[in-house]
C-alpha cells in the first residue's frame, strides 16, 4: 500500500508480505532500553557507584533501522512494525533518507540504528513533539514544514553481512557509539543536524 507519495516514499507493508517479513528480521537490532525502568522515567535515574556504562537521552519516536537499498536507489529508514520510508525524485525528499544518502553513499555496508521522531521550534531551540504528536506527523505529514520536522537520533550502528543479515559487533557498545561521533563524523543533539547522535554522559566504575 502507497501512502502519502506529496512529500516522501513511504509504504506499509501487510503482514505475510515479503517487505513485512524483512521489517521482523530487523527486531534482531532492538535495543532493551526497558531495562532497570530508565525508558519510563523522564529524569535521570539514580546510577548505582559500582556501575559503568552510557546514560543516553531517550528520544520518544518510531525505532529505525536506515540502511542502503538497491532497489530504491538510497538509504531507506525501517520499522520493524513493517513501514518503509525513502526520497523521491522532484524535490520530495525525507529528510533522514536524504541527509544519509548525501553523506554516506559510499559506505553502503552500515545500518544505523535510532529513533525517528519530530521538533518543535521555541525560539533558536528545538524540542521533542509529544509522542502521539510525532507519529502522526511521521505517518502522515501535512505539510512540507512537518516534514521538515523529522529528525533520527542514531545511538547504534552495525555492519551489513555480503550475503545479508548482520555482523556481530567487534567492539563494545561505548566504543561503537564513540565511533559514530569520531570515524563517521555524526554530531550530537537535535539542534546539531537532522541525523545526531543523542546527548549522553559517560560513567565509570
Amino acid at each position: 500500500m502507497q501512502c502519502n507519495q506529496r512529500f516522501f516514499g513511504q509504504e506499509h507493508f501487510e503482514p505475510g508480505t515479503p517487505g513485512r517479513n524483512f521489517c521482523s528480521s530487523l527486531g534482531v537490532l532492538r535495543p532493551r532500553m526497558d531495562q532497570y525502568g530508565f525508558s519510563v522515567r523522564d529524569e535521570v535515574p539514580q546510577i548505582m557507584v559500582d556501575t559503568s556504562g552510557l546514560a543516553q537521552v531517550k528520544y520518544n519516536g518510531m525505532l529505525s533501522i536506515a540502511i542502503w537499498d538497491d532497489q530504491r536507489g538510497g538509504f531507506v529508514a525501517w520499522s520493524p512494525r513493517g513501514r518503509c520510508y525513502y526520497s523521491l525524485p522532484g524535490g520530495r525528499k525525507h529528510p533522514v533518507t536524504e541527509y544519509l544518502n548525501q553523506r554516506f553513499s559510499d559506505q553502503r555496508n552500515l545500518a544505523f540504528v535510532g529513533e525517528t521522531y519530530v521538533t518543535r521550534k521555541v525560539g533558536v531551540k528545538a524540542y521533542m513533539t509529544e509522542f502521539n504528536k510525532s507519529m502522526s506527523i511521521i505517518k502522515n505529514p501535512g505539510s512540507p514544514r512537518d516534514v521538515a520536522r523529522i529528525r533520527l537520533a542514531v545511538f547504534n550502528y552495525m555492519r551489513v553481512k555480503s550475503g545479508g543479515g548482520f555482523e556481530n559487533p567487534d567492539a563494545s557498545y561505548i566504543d561503537r557509539f564513540e565511533q559514530l561521533q569520531r570515524e563517521f563524523k555524526i554530531p550530537v543533539g537535535c539542534d546539531s543536524s537532522v541525523v545526531h547522535l543523542p546527548d549522553s554522559l559517560k560513567i565509570e566504575k
